[in-house]
């Protein structure tokens, strides 16, 4: 049973570990990082300040490039429709 009992909390912690981000805060890491990089900073640094991946980066930049944070709201929408529609 405490076998059991571990199993459930490694699995939990490795759940709460994940980091889920809203599409208004991706975009706002993504102009922050265009920021950055205008001022010279290697992406290497922008990427550890941000606390994100280089995969999560360029993975973020394919999907909502050149959006603004008031377009985001449409996005999300969208997104929700085609998953509903795919069901």
């Amino acid at each position: 049973m405490n076998f059991v009992r571990s199993i459930l909390w490694v699995k939990k912690e490795a759940i709460m570990a994940r980091k889920k981000h809203t599409a208004e805060q991706t975009i706002g890491k993504l102009r922050e990082a265009d920021v950055l990089q205008s001022q010279g900073i290697s992406m290497e640094e922008i990427l550890r300040q941000l606390c994100i991946s280089d995969a999560t980066h360029y993975k973020w930049r394919k999907e909502y490039g050149g959006l603004r944070i008031d377009q985001a709201k449409p996005l999300r929408i969208y997104s929700f429709l085609k998953s509903i529609n795919s069901r």
